[in-house]
């Protein structure tokens, strides 16, 4: 059994180029109850209007910078239960419906937002990469084929409900479902709207939204989708507010974030069961975490001060693209576990060399949720890293649309891509300069280039 003892060699949990199998290392630490404890503690939808939907897939699909993080860190878990709100935070019945919302409680889905059989795999929530540079509050859903028609896959409500916003996004659809007063379904990325959508289609020009109480029913069918990449899908339950976000107030631009929840906790059988056998990810919670935070600790989102949070710089403008990405979220920063194989750190930077930019940790020595103002100068190299598929020991890009039970991070720590300084300035502000293309020693210290973060 894997222990987090102060004393355990470090050696223990890094195992840098070697084969994980999370069937191998999940069950047994999760049977630790240091292991609960840690992981306790550790407890955007406008970056995707600049973006085209084949673009935005790709780049995630693309994704291989991840790290490798200790056994006893591995899981990360969340609980979906009902919170208290000392932040009073807007309703999202208000934000939504503005307070015309029916009903309240549990909501239990019952469709499938696609059929199974029609998806290559799921993407869980947290994925950092290009724009998104703290985790994403969406799952990805993978068509099967690119190679088809676009009325191919149907895209269906799991539940009754009321749809009460259409977004149209430059060239598909944002689709949010009321399903209670609590419970909402956000959807980004449909191509062709049908059944009680079908008046919107065609009629809203880009960036712009309808407001309407549109009734459907569960399983009903609201788009038709083919030749893309797919779709996100989030759930936001407004009783739950996220444990792993120190400041909630940072993310009032986008206020359902904090409200998001794993969307498997509320499929009914068998419609859940079904969905996980195109799921990536191994460990508990299985659609994947996105809140991080741990008080006065490295890990977690980060925002360059006085920036207004997750809502950046109004000032800031620009488009995604692999070679050149700049907007709001170049005053992010985050340091969190790889979605799939949740051992893995990524240092996800929304301004390195002029870019955004994502990769793993080459020696979690000290690891971020054990570095505070106590740490001092802490000094990490930023190396390359790479999706591997266990049982076959080959690359998994995703992109190939392919489900993989045994997907497994490999760092190359010999890859090293630059260094990143962190030094905490009090338990709420944070010292951060990175340097690209540098090696640790390389790097004697901060320079007047440095900017201090916040949460």
């Amino acid at each position: 059994m894997l222990r987090c003892d102060s004393d355990t060699p470090s050696s223990t949990f890094f195992h840098y180029g070697k084969n994980y199998h999370p069937s191998k290392w999940a069950p047994d630490i999760l049977s630790t109850d240091s292991f609960k404890h840690i992981a306790g503690i550790i407890g955007s939808v406008r970056a995707m209007k600049v973006m085209t939907k084949r673009k935005k897939f790709a780049l995630v699909a693309a994704v291989l910078g991840v790290s490798l993080l200790t056994g006893c860190f591995a899981g990360v878990f969340g609980f979906w239960e009902p919170s208290v709100d000392p932040w009073n935070l807007e309703p999202l019945s208000q934000y939504f419906t503005r307070g015309q919302c029916q009903g309240s409680g549990d909501v239990r889905f019952t469709a499938a937002p696609a059929d199974p059989a029609d998806l290559s795999h799921i993407f869980p929530l947290g994925l950092m990469t290009g724009a998104h540079v703290t985790p994403v509050d969406h799952q990805y859903y993978y068509w099967a084929s690119l190679d088809v028609p676009l009325d191919t896959y149907t895209v269906h409500s799991p539940a009754d409900g009321v749809v009460v916003q259409v977004d149209f996004m430059r060239d598909d659809y944002r689709v949010i479902i009321e399903h209670s007063c609590d419970v909402f379904t956000i959807w980004i990325h449909l191509e062709e709207l049908v059944g009680a959508l079908a008046h919107l289609d065609g009629t809203l020009s880009s960036n712009r939204s309808a407001f309407e109480r549109i009734l459907i029913s569960a399983g009903e069918i609201i788009a038709y989708d083919g030749g893309t990449a797919g779709f996100d899908f989030s759930v936001h339950d407004d009783r739950v507010i996220l444990p792993g976000f120190v400041n909630p107030l940072s993310y009032v631009v986008e206020p359902w974030k904090v409200h998001t929840v794993d969307p498997y906790d509320y499929f009914d059988e068998p419609v859940r069961s079904r969905l996980l056998t195109k799921n990536v990810r191994q460990v508990d919670p299985l659609g994947g975490k996105l809140d991080h935070d741990v008080h006065g600790a490295l890990m977690g989102n980060w925002f360059v001060e006085n920036t207004n949070g997750y809502a950046g710089n109004s000032d800031i403008t620009g488009t995604v693209a692999p070679d050149q990405q700049v907007g709001y979220w170049s005053t992010h920063l985050a340091v969190a576990p790889d979605p799939i194989d949740p051992r893995a750190i990524f240092v996800s930077l929304g301004s390195y060399d002029g870019r955004t930019a994502q990769y793993a940790i080459g020696n979690l020595n000290p690891h971020p949720a054990l570095v505070t103002v106590e740490s001092g100068l802490v000094k990490y190299e930023l190396v390359g890293s790479q999706y591997i598929i266990a049982s076959t020991d080959e690359p998994w890009f995703g992109i190939t649309r392919t489900a993989a039970p045994d997907i497994f991070v490999r760092v190359y720590p010999q890859h090293v891509e630059g260094t990143v300084l962190f030094q905490f300035l009090d338990d709420k502000r944070l010292k951060v300069e990175v340097f690209p293309g540098l090696m640790a020693d390389q790097v004697n210290g901060f320079t007047e280039e440095a900017k201090i973060y916040e949460r």
